[in-house]
């Protein structure tokens, strides 16, 4: 997707390719096919640089390639120049497909993607100079560095510029669980735990299965290529929780997969060794298994899988001691599996065949293969505490709060834990509005949906399954008057305030102030905008609606506002009065933007309330009694113009009418008819 000057474009297609324009809000206006027939042409971006349009896009397949087509208009006619030929040297090229980057110092590079067999598609970065407005990747004949070994100066860049090593191995005396690490399924968060036992991994069985894709809560980490040694992953587990026909151990997940386990039986432990298909493994692929009884000595088992980059064979070993090894089952072959796809990962396991119930422990897992266990895993160690994890209340940070119909505001659920520290929590928690179509909340945002007032409870369940309800009031509004929601430099540059729960509006000159939507709102269910002002206006103001989003050649509508305190625009009545729609009806079933202006400066308009209505009081034409006298009139009430202009407040008997024009009027309830 490319945004150039106000205009969007997004070049697309596989083979062939389109360049499509859409406008502000991401609407289709118009596509053409810029290049046709180039087989396994695929993910394109789009770049505006200098004179011209560039798609930068890959050969897909193997071997792939890296190509860029530029031209001076974005539907073309475009020429083309490959940057990563898919041959290089006699060799197959797999470093392809991704972006052109510009540093902080205006340096270019590309970060692609390089195919790394089983091991999946690695980051690959390469610098890029400029040729003839052409980009030529790689070294200065053009190609590609080599992977894990060139030494390239580092992109230019600002902030905190320290070397970050990703992390593989983990000792599990931190929570929550460090970043590497993902679940294979969405967790059973109740079957883990590094609480139960301080500085161990304990998973629980969830399911009952005798395949391994299907037993939930694995827990996987992506595999690092190497291309001077094997990746290795070692795990050390405490196998006494188990029970008859549980299974816990190591895998490497691709299809097919290979797994090494120890496995509780009613004569004791034994190992297994599995190699099996997720969906396809391929024709010749064979499934296979090996057993091995062993008497572990105080339950303590090491396993480890290994696979090496451009072998893509797993092997599995283990031991009992964690110094002798010993092997167990073939040597798996795996490729890259679009069954999968995704790179082979390490994942850890306990999963039942018989009956849940049991439990493994894992003590760490490492990526070494040659290392003190007593310094990957020393004894003196802070574990982490269960009450830093464990709320005892959870409370929103204020009784309400005030969004916009179409606008996103993030209440805070503030969560307090058992060592005193507190978090928001909002993002975790789940909440229902007592009544619909009011807000929407989605992961702790809340959406303005519709126009009213609604409790909503909230409910957050901790880290260790203990769950808080708490409530508090939102609303949502087309017209809020919270300082937040309201732009006073729609057109020039106002001043506006909340005071007292009364939105102050204080204008410069030809200022416009009020509420944009960033997306076209649906107001055409209600027929009234209904205003209360605090004071009667002492001057000229208006009220603009624009069913555009440009204030200059859109469509919109504004009125003169009346010299009343309340004041009521019927929205089914309006027409625009801009110029290229004037006297066209509003639609208001895509309204931009809604603009209270002033062409004086320093004037103040002072709003107490704004809200839409279907409310009968406002509809003089929808009351069905119309008497021909108002004598009958006794109750107190307001009496108004057919237009909705307020007349008489609280006025009573012949005091309602005496003095009024001829005409017809709304009084409480009834249409009159004065003579």
């Amino acid at each position: 997707m490319l945004f150039d000057g106000g205009k969007v474009y997004v070049a697309q297609g596989i083979g062939n390719i389109s360049v499509c324009e859409l406008d502000e809000n991401f609407n289709f206006k118009r596509e053409k096919k810029v290049i046709s027939d180039k087989a396994g042409l695929e993910g394109c971006h789009f770049y505006k640089i200098g004179d011209y349009y560039y798609i930068y896009a890959t050969y897909g397949g193997s071997p792939s390639g890296q190509t860029v087509f530029r031209s001076t208009d974005p539907f073309g006619p475009y020429e083309e120049k490959v940057v990563v030929e898919k041959n290089i040297d006699g060799q197959n090229n797999y470093i392809h497909q991704g972006a052109l980057v510009e540093d902080v110092e205006g340096k270019w590079w590309t970060i692609m993607q390089e195919d790394l067999g089983a091991l999946g598609r690695m980051p690959n970065l390469q610098p890029v100079r400029w040729k003839d407005d052409w980009p030529i990747v790689g070294n200065s004949q053009g190609k590609p560095y080599a992977s894990f070994t060139a030494k390239i100066t580092r992109p230019a860049a600002v902030g905190d510029l320290t070397v970050k090593h990703l992390p593989t191995s983990d000792e599990f005396r931190t929570y929550p669980l460090g970043m590497q690490w993902e679940w294979n399924h969405n967790p059973v968060d109740e079957a883990w735990t590094l609480f139960e036992r301080p500085s161990w991994l304990r998973m629980k069985t969830v399911n009952v299965t005798s395949s391994l894709p299907l037993a939930r809560n694995i827990l996987t980490q992506r595999i690092f290529a190497d291309r001077t040694k094997a990746s290795t992953g070692t795990v050390r587990l405490d196998v006494t929780g188990l029970t008859d026909g549980d299974r816990a151990g190591i895998c490497i997940l691709q299809d097919p997969y290979a797994m090494l386990c120890v496995e509780r039986t009613a004569e004791g432990y034994r190992l297994l060794w599995q190699q099996d298909k997720v969906r396809d493994a391929g024709s010749s692929f064979v499934p296979d298994e090996a057993t091995l009884a062993i008497e572990p000595a105080d339950g303590i088992v090491y396993l480890r899988a290994s696979i090496k980059y451009g072998e893509n064979r797993a092997k599995f070993q283990y031991s009992t001691d964690g110094t002798t090894w010993h092997s167990l089952g073939k040597e798996t072959g795996m490729g890259f599996n679009l069954t999968v796809f995704v790179g082979a990962r390490f994942g850890l396991f306990c999963y039942a065949t018989k009956a849940t119930g049991g439990y493994a422990d894992f003590d760490w897992f490492s990526t070494k293969t040659s290392f003190d266990e007593a310094a990957v895993a020393p004894a003196d160690f802070t574990a982490p505490q269960a009450a830093a994890y464990t709320a005892t209340k959870v409370a929103p940070a204020k009784k309400g709060f005030i969004t916009m119909v179409g606008r996103t505001l993030y209440p805070t659920l503030t969560a307090t834990y058992a060592d005193k520290s507190q978090a928001n929590v909002a993002a975790l928690a789940s909440f229902a509005p007592a009544t619909r179509g009011i807000v929407d909340f989605d992961q702790g945002a809340m959406e303005g949906i519709g126009q009213g007032t609604t409790s909503v409870d909230a409910s957050y369940t901790d880290l260790l399954g203990n769950t808080f309800t708490t409530s508090f009031e939102a609303q949502s509004s087309y017209f809020p008057l919270d300082a937040q929601w309201v732009s006073a430099n729609i057109v020039g540059q106002g001043n506006y305030k909340l005071t007292n729960g009364r939105g102050v509006f204080k204008f410069a000159k030809d200022n416009q102030m009020g509420w944009n939507y960033i997306n076209p709102i649906d107001m055409s269910a209600y027929r009234y905008l209904v205003m209360n002002l605090t004071v009667v206006p002492a001057t000229d103001y208006t009220l603009n609606i624009y069913a555009s989003p440009s204030l200059l050649k859109g469509a919109a509508y504004t009125v003169t506002l009346p010299r009343q305190k309340e004041i009521v625009i019927d929205l089914q009545q309006a027409t625009y009065t801009s110029t290229a729609s004037k006297g066209r009806p509003l639609n208001a079933a895509a309204i931009y933007m809604v603009t209270l202006g002033c062409t004086q400066a320093n004037r103040s308009l002072s709003v107490a309330e704004m809200f839409l209505s279907n409310d009968s009081r406002y509809a003089p034409d929808g009351i069905e009694d119309i008497p021909h006298a108002a004598s009958s009139q006794q109750a107190p009430a307001d009496v108004r113009t057919l237009a909705g202009q307020l007349v008489r407040r609280n006025a009573s008997g012949p005091e309602a009418t005496r003095g009024l024009a001829p005409g017809l009027y709304v009084i409480g309830s009834r249409k009159v008819l004065v003579r």
